[in-house]
């Protein structure tokens, strides 16, 4: 039998169906979500069990935010008294939060319908490249981001189905009931979203200016503007209200940590002693100059830097705790630590703004999303921002506000690092990873489309 190679070629490259640019990125979805539950019940660390104890007591503390262990309080008991099942781990928790997710990437599928579509007729290959991608995308980039129990995964799923729902935000023509369930479910995500990171207070505005785009059905951001910052101020103030008022959450001033390590930090690198403030009476004895600077470690997490300085004064017998420790000190003892770090700010300005500077970037250059680094992401969204402020100012038109508004909110969930991200980790750039990733696809199939059609981007 004799093989004719053209038509081996033409079968290779045969055109991909409708069906099939319909069926298979579902599919893959489904995918995902099975293995999102297959990590049940979720991973769990010290920040987890502290919010858990807090959770079982009820007595909350705002070290980590309190809305999100009340929220975990309030699912545990609405199962228990459903199922008489008495549950008191992540279980549950875990399980809202991959539905929320997943649950949000179907919408956003759903509108990326025509991206898919785009396909149909084409080789397969291409299809096929584009699946696989996604497949990857899923099993070896989200899913693994999901199966952490923490406060970045609730405010990147809550983020992720309301953005979903704006997506998919009910036209005009619709009943007014399901519009404003729409806007009332996507409020409430958002409201969440934001009070469980302290510092999405910033990320969420773009995405509340889309949603009240889609509900008013107007672009004129001489009215879209005021109303926005209208209800992201209530937004913060009901965050505030329901944390201290409703929960009576003790105070425990968490941002001492950050104003703590920059003290010392700066003390390191500008060989000077100034001993911060005491802490309930309780000062840095019995830590000397000599000790401090052979001992200390130039690292971004205050804590880990004092471990030898720990480690030597523990092996002298001389120390009953800590020489540094996670501090729980009372608003006097705020006060005078804010007056003492901003005169060592004050004397060392230069030296300053090189230690946040190499905290963000280590942060965006030593973790990296889909192959590429948080600091390609971080200059994509610049430029992208640039491109959006620029195009306002000019008053052009957008032909989708939806990929320059997410790309914003990414870039304004990480611009706060700078001032306040105590170390270095991966799980603080994931919805900023989210965003920026979203802008990415919707710019590539852009080009990729006025590529097929001959026509300048």
């Amino acid at each position: 039998m004799v093989i004719n190679p053209l038509k081996v070629e033409a079968a290779a490259f045969s055109h991909t169906s409708m069906r099939q640019t319909r069926l298979w990125p579902g599919c893959a979805l489904l995918l995902c979500l099975a293995a999102s539950l297959y990590r049940f019940p979720g991973i769990s660390n010290v920040d987890t069990m502290s919010q858990r104890a807090d959770m079982l007591s009820k007595e909350y503390h705002d070290w980590h935010p309190p809305i999100f262990a009340a929220f975990w309080g309030i699912l545990n008991d609405i199962w228990n008294s459903v199922t008489g099942m008495q549950i008191t781990g992540t279980e549950v928790l875990y399980m809202t939060f991959v539905f929320m997710f997943w649950g949000g990437a179907a919408l956003i599928l759903r509108r990326a319908k025509n991206f898919w579509a785009s396909f149909a007729g084409g080789a397969q290959w291409k299809f096929f490249t584009a699946l696989a991608l996604f497949v990857f995308l899923g099993l070896f980039e989200l899913v693994p981001m999901l199966r952490f129990v923490w406060k970045d995964t609730a405010m990147f799923a809550a983020y992720t189905l309301a953005l979903g729902i704006i997506l998919n935000f009910p036209s005009p023509s619709k009943k007014l009931l399901w519009r404003i369930g729409a806007l009332v479910t996507a409020l409430l995500l958002l409201f969440y979203g934001t009070a469980v990171r302290h510092n999405a207070i910033f990320a969420v505005l773009p995405l509340l200016s889309l949603l009240l785009i889609c509900f008013t059905g107007k672009r004129k951001f001489t009215f879209i503007l005021p109303l926005t910052l209208v209800i992201w101020g209530i937004m913060l103030f009901s965050a505030h209200l329901i944390t201290y008022r409703v929960l009576t959450t003790h105070k425990q001033y968490s941002l001492q940590e950050i104003l703590y390590g920059d003290i010392w930090k700066l003390n390191y690198r500008s060989k000077t002693f100034d001993l911060p403030p005491p802490v309930n009476g309780r000062g840095w004895e019995p830590l000397d100059r000599d000790v401090f600077f052979a001992f200390f470690v130039e690292t971004h997490h205050i804590v880990a830097a004092f471990h030898y300085i720990n480690t030597y004064y523990r092996s002298k017998g001389d120390l009953g705790v800590d020489v540094y420790r996670d501090f729980n000190g009372a608003e006097d003892d705020f006060g005078e630590l804010q007056k003492a770090w901003f005169e060592k700010v004050k004397k060392h300005p230069s030296r300053y703004f090189n230690l946040r500077k190499r905290i963000m970037l280590d942060l965006l250059r030593n973790f990296s999303f889909m192959g590429q680094t948080g600091l390609i992401y971080f200059i994509f969204s610049i430029l992208v921002t640039g491109v959006m402020l620029y195009k306002f100012v000019r008053k052009k038109k957008f032909a989708d506000l939806v990929p320059y508004f997410v790309v914003a909110s990414g870039l304004l969930y990480v611009l706060p690092y700078f001032f306040i991200a105590p170390d270095a980790v991966r799980r603080y750039l994931f919805w900023f990873y989210l965003a920026s990733f979203y802008g990415v696809v919707w710019f590539a199939n852009e080009l990729r489309s006025k590529a097929t059609e001959g026509k300048k981007f």
